[in-house]
């Protein structure tokens, strides 16, 4: 007989002696960071003794941009704050409980946030939670100090250890757990010329008309007054407590999953080619490829910049309200005609994708085909295949995480491929950064004594 529904049942489930409260943290180095501030790390140190919701932890802090004044044969250059706020401006994040290393540190972390962020976030998220908090559009500059932007900021999605499985942690049964964030340079900001309209940019072979040249390499920015904010809860009656030390005293260990990234990257010549990897995992989950501007090349519809230098924001074509994003993270399908991934020269998938396809394996991945609360913040055909694009192939089960189900490449340090062949377009031949990224799961396992293993 199968159970009457939920919402035509009357009952109540009471959890005992239970309390929350919200903790303020420090850093232990100083409240400030970025290149403007002569600080280019911030590290903090998780609440001991307690049980934390690591899915509340949350940084804040003012971002303030510097930019060039303007002289007699320079106009002024404004510094804005990237799509994706502190996120965009972390280069490393990387945990470490009693100086042991949970994560590898990848980098750059901007470019696994924006990823992520972009295809899994939806675009309700961005107009209510993240543009209240961490400035997920690039506004235009408007008078202030300094001729850059000032932001209150908070981030509270940090990708990692962060997306820990439980994500209440008895930091009794730990070391001391600590969070490192190393900072980008200043060539991630994206700038404005005095006088110009957003994203009005230069070209390779001259200048907008009037534009006069300016010095972008002079911008930079800061972070100040920077502090975290974590929920910590309490049972009273101790039964977590029990429950954990029943499952050490007989499974010998806690298992706690979270995910972790790598990226690679190779400069190629054009579209074509191979970027490759490595991974000796336990669980790989998800592979990724992407491909950004790196020579400033003239192309259909503006010009291309190297991502690497300070440039106006990326003109996006989409249909929803991303107007402009950050050249450091602008993934182009541009002369791509087809692609396939290899993972110890097995296809994935069996055949060459084309771009567009890329797109129905990020829905397909994620489970969201069939869902009707879903999607992402790509705004139109034409915002992925010139701003998102990041195909991925999906090599586990779309379920919590827990359930670890990826490949199983532990035995072998494997070798994982991402193939590109280009089209006949003109585009085809522009220099580029070509990226492969993966996510796979970790376990960390905790025993008695706060002993620990990490099992990649």
């Amino acid at each position: 007989m199968e159970p009457l529904p939920s919402n035509v049942m009357y009952y109540v489930n009471q959890i005992a002696g239970y309390s929350k409260n919200t903790v303020k943290l420090q850093n232990i180095n100083s409240d400030k960071a970025g290149p403007g501030a002569g600080a280019r790390q911030t590290t903090v140190t998780m609440p001991t003794n307690t049980i934390i919701n690591m899915e509340s932890l949350a940084m804040h802090a003012t971002f303030n941009g510097k930019g060039v004044d303007a002289t007699s044969a320079n106009r002024a250059v404004h510094c804005l704050c990237p799509r994706g706020g502190l996120a965009a401006l972390a280069q490393r994040v990387s945990w470490a409980a009693g100086g042991i290393a949970l994560d590898n540190g990848p980098t750059p972390y901007s470019v696994i946030y924006a990823v992520k962020n972009t295809t899994e976030n939806t675009l309700d998220k961005m107009y209510t939670d993240q543009r209240v908090l961490n400035n997920p559009i690039i506004s235009g500059y408007v008078n202030g100090a300094d001729n850059g932007q000032h932001f209150d900021l908070i981030c509270n999605e940090w990708l990692g250890f962060t997306q820990a499985a439980p994500c209440f942690l008895d930091t009794n049964l730990l070391p001391e757990l600590r969070l490192t964030i190393q900072w980008e340079s200043n060539n991630v900001l994206p700038i404005q010329y005095e006088g110009t309209n957003l994203g009005d940019s230069r070209t390779v072979a001259g200048q907008l008309p009037g534009l006069p040249p300016g010095d972008e390499s002079g911008v930079s920015y800061s972070l100040d007054n920077i502090f975290w904010t974590v929920d910590v809860v309490s049972f009273s009656n101790g039964l977590l407590d029990a429950m954990n030390d029943r499952i050490i005293r007989e499974s010998g260990a806690l298992s706690v999953v979270y995910p972790q990234y790598q990226v690679f990257a190779v400069e190629a010549n054009g579209a074509g080619g191979s970027v490759r990897g490595s991974a000796s995992t336990m669980s790989l989950n998800r592979v990724y490829g992407m491909a950004r501007f790196s020579e400033g090349t003239p192309s259909s519809g503006g010009s291309t910049i190297s991502y690497a230098v300070n440039q106006a924001p990326i003109l996006c074509v989409d249909n929803c309200g991303i107007n402009f994003n950050n050249a450091f993270t602008n993934f182009t399908s541009e002369g791509v005609n087809e692609y396939q991934f290899k993972i110890n020269n097995s296809p994935y998938p069996l055949y060459f994708e084309k771009p567009l396809g890329g797109y129905n394996s990020v829905v397909t991945s994620n489970a969201r085909s069939y869902k009707h609360s879903c999607g992402s913040q790509v705004g139109g055909k034409d915002a992925w295949l010139k701003n998102h694009f990041s195909p991925m192939v999906s090599l586990n089960h779309p379920a919590d995480q827990r359930f670890i189900s990826g490949l199983d490449l532990r035995s072998i340090n494997s070798q994982i491929n991402w193939d590109v062949n280009p089209t006949s377009d003109p585009v085809a031949g522009y220099r580029r950064q070509q990226l492969l990224m993966t996510e796979q799961s970790s376990l960390l396992q905790i025993g008695g004594g706060r002993s620990l293993q990490v099992i990649s």
